[in-house]
């Protein structure tokens, strides 16, 4: 039984992932696109914060806490999408081109499936079952459409949920054993924290789901539920909160001075699942947004079908949880997501509902994995194997028909260029046919069950293996980190010399990285609001909405004139010395120095240098240069003649500590975002450090969760 767990393992590790990221065999080195996209976060935003932490370690021998790569900075401790906390991120860190983040795909696909074999396992399902229901999960589209999307974190997070599910039910199952209870619900508590380490965004779908799988548990659990012990529950949590700390607190002080923190129920709900799109759960849209994506497979949904008909009182927390979450990712479209958001804490900072749909992906998966197992048990209930064969039968001709229909449709609208855009989902219908046939064969009984049982494991791993090859496509690592569109912005420079900022992003975060740029525009869902707030006034764009990226685009063009209004002396004290735009720019202190491919750019006459004295009287001057400036990720050394304050284009931001000449000094905000430092007369050495009171805080109490859950182990 050990050996036949193993096998049933290493298929779930390895073969798995295959069916989700088969593309990335070909160039394992490249970058994984969703098909319709031109964009990933993973390029955009994971991709430079890991090679600047490789950078600063090899030569700064410093572990960065602050990102200066985008927005003129920001702490990289607080900032989710840099994975800092999750130690199997380093693969990422030590990649120089796609080949680190391709194997964490790959390896958390086989964790997903791996977590929802144990779950069915654990459930009463049949290895073979099992392993249908880690396809299902692990391979499922929406899933692999957010790799496309370059959602690390979030799929990280995502993949780890079944195995919180399963340390759940452990903990509950075991309540009453004489050793280890304590241990196992700490277990629980510190995998949900990992979760929310890995991605906060995560934390709420995981726990309402944890919550609620914990009450299926008590509800069939021998003890009495109330045996089971608030005190038990509160370790878990306080483990749980610990264990997540060190991204949690440094993220809440962040999100508190971000414009996500004022975001309304309007913009965290203007991402929902329209439910028109719910047709797509059985019929595959090839290219389709992924965020919008809701395929989960003809031949799983034929699966959930025929498993209700074949036991329709079993599987009842999973179609309800199914349901639930199908009305959550529907978001603004029904009322329960707005009760759920008055209800439940945090959930308004959640601005995709369409994300709930990835619970109802692992219910699905799980009623498909335990529907397998009905059947085998129909064939001996005449009743029973009537309803599967009557519902096998008009699913598999409905899965068919579906397509089909919109096949004739597109052909008589559009001509034969409607078969390129279906024929894609024209195979999920044909292989749900198939489905039903292994279906019939299986309620039938005898000798051939067997080999209908494989071939219809075969054909879900088949459905959404063809489904995800045109889900992704792979960027070559030498397309994706090209520096080309550094030309534009000078040569290489230093960092902590100067900026560059492009109304039009002409310069990628990527690309700005591998040049040693720094940027003063950038794409992050969390901007400092003060920083927001003085760049809409340096450039001239509208505050009145809520968005990823600085400047915003109103019609998500990038190269469309939003006719910037530049301020060159406001965006001189951000030390921008250089714009880059798609399009001629007519503001006074900027100077044309070239234009070619189809970029302007201009040399700002206005920009100060990365850090100057101000005069103590504001008609005793002009502002001072200083003697000498030294520029680390963590820790900045000046040396400058005073008196007068000491001004540097560095956003201001709590954790910034100053000392001059060895003394502590005050570190005040000049101009509402700058630091700067008041200095007394004589030449001075002015060092300022980057050491956040709330990273040593989570640090801290992350031990002491580890401590204690180390020590639950060794007394349990």
């Amino acid at each position: 039984m050990k050996k036949e767990s193993l096998r049933w393992t290493a298929a779930a590790l390895i073969a798995v992932p295959a069916l989700g990221l088969a593309v990335l065999l070909l160039d394992p080195t490249g970058f994984p696109f969703w098909r319709g996209g031109a964009y990933s976060d993973l390029l955009i935003s994971h991709w430079p914060i890991a090679a600047f932490i490789r950078e600063s370690i090899a030569t700064w021998h410093q572990v960065p806490l602050w990102n200066p790569l985008i927005l003129s900075g920001m702490p990289l401790t607080a900032d989710p999408l840099a994975g800092f906390w999750y130690a199997p991120n380093v693969l990422g860190w030590l990649s120089s081109s796609g080949l680190g983040f391709n194997l964490l795909f790959w390896a958390h696909l086989g964790l997903a499936a791996c977590g929802v074999m144990r779950l069915l396992r654990s459930e009463g399902a049949t290895p073979v079952a099992a392993f249908l229901g880690g396809i299902a999960f692990a391979a499922t589209p929406k899933l692999i459409g957010h790799i496309g999307l370059g959602h690390l974190t979030l799929v990280e997070a995502v993949c780890w949920t079944p195995w919180v599910l399963l340390a759940v039910r452990r903990a509950i199952d075991g309540a009453l054993e004489p050793a280890g209870r304590l241990w196992r619900f700490g277990l629980a508590g510190a995998l949900l924290g990992l979760t929310s380490l890995i991605d906060p965004r995560w934390v709420i779908p995981a726990g309402l789901l944890g919550v609620a799988y914990a009450g299926k548990c008590l509800a069939h659990s021998q003890p009495r539920p109330g045996r089971i012990g608030v005190g038990r529950s509160l370790v878990a949590c306080l483990i749980g909160l610990g264990v997540a700390a060190p991204a949690l607190i440094p993220l809440l002080e962040l999100a508190t001075r971000t414009t996500r923190w004022g975001m309304t129920a309007g913009v965290a709900e203007e991402m929902s699942l329209a439910p028109a799109r719910l047709v797509g759960a059985a019929l595959f849209d090839g290219g389709g947004w992924p965020e919008a994506q809701t395929y989960l497979g003809a031949t799983v949904v034929l699966l959930l079908a025929v498993g209700a008909a074949a036991s329709v009182r079993r599987g009842r927390f999973w179609t309800a949880t199914l349901v639930v979450s199908l009305f959550l990712a529907l978001g603004s479209f029904t009322p329960l997501y707005g009760w759920v958001m008055r209800v439940v804490p945090g959930m308004s900072s959640l601005r995709v509902p369409a994300r709930f749909y990835m619970i109802v992906a692992l219910a699905a998966a799980m009623l498909a994995g335990h529907a397998f197992d009905h059947l085998r048990n129909a064939a001996s209930d005449a009743l029973a194997a009537r309803r599967v064969r009557l519902v096998a039968v008009g699913a598999g001709a409905l899965a068919l028909a579906l397509p089909v229909l919109v096949l004739f449709v597109r052909i008589t609208q559009s001509g034969a260029s409607g078969l390129a855009q279906s024929w894609v989902g024209l195979a999920g219908g044909i292989l749900a046919c198939a489905a039903a046939a292994c279906v019939l064969i299986i309620v039938k009984g005898g000798q051939a069950r067997r080999v209908a049982g494989i071939a219809l494991l075969g054909l879900v791993a088949l459905d959404l293996g063809w489904a995800n090859v045109f889900t992704l496509r792979v960027e070559p690592a030498e397309a994706a980190l090209s520096t080309s569109a550094c030309e534009l912005a000078g040569e290489a420079a230093d960092y902590g010399t100067s900026r560059i900022f492009s109304p039009s992003y002409s310069v990628p975060q990527q690309a700005a990285q591998l040049c040693s740029l720094e940027l003063a525009d950038g794409v992050n869902p969390l901007q400092l609001t003060a920083y927001r707030d003085a760049m809409a006034s340096a450039t001239g764009f509208s505050t009145a909405s809520y968005g990823v990226t600085l400047p915003p685009f109103p019609d998500g063009d990038v190269r469309l004139d939003w006719h910037p209004a530049i301020d060159a002396s406001a965006l001189g004290l951000l030390n921008v010395e250089r714009i880059v735009s798609a399009y001629p720019l007519d503001a006074p202190g900027l100077e044309l120095l070239t234009q070619r491919d189809g970029q302007w750019i201009y040399r700002n006459l206005r920009a100060r240098p990365r850090a100057w004295l101000e005069p103590e009287e504001a008609d005793a001057g002009e502002w001072r240069s200083v003697v000498a400036f030294e520029w680390t990720p963590n820790v900045i050394r000046i040396r400058v003649d005073g008196p007068g304050r000491l001004v540097l284009s560095e956003i201001a931001y709590p954790g910034w500590r100053a000392s001059v000449d060895g003394t502590s000094a005050l570190v005040e905000t000049h101009a509402g975002i700058l630091r700067s430092v008041e200095l007394a007369a004589g030449e001075h050495e002015v060092v300022l450090k980057f050491v956040p009171g709330t990273l040593v805080w989570g640090c801290a109490l992350c031990v002491l969760a580890l401590l204690a859950l180390l020590v639950l182990k060794v007394r349990r």
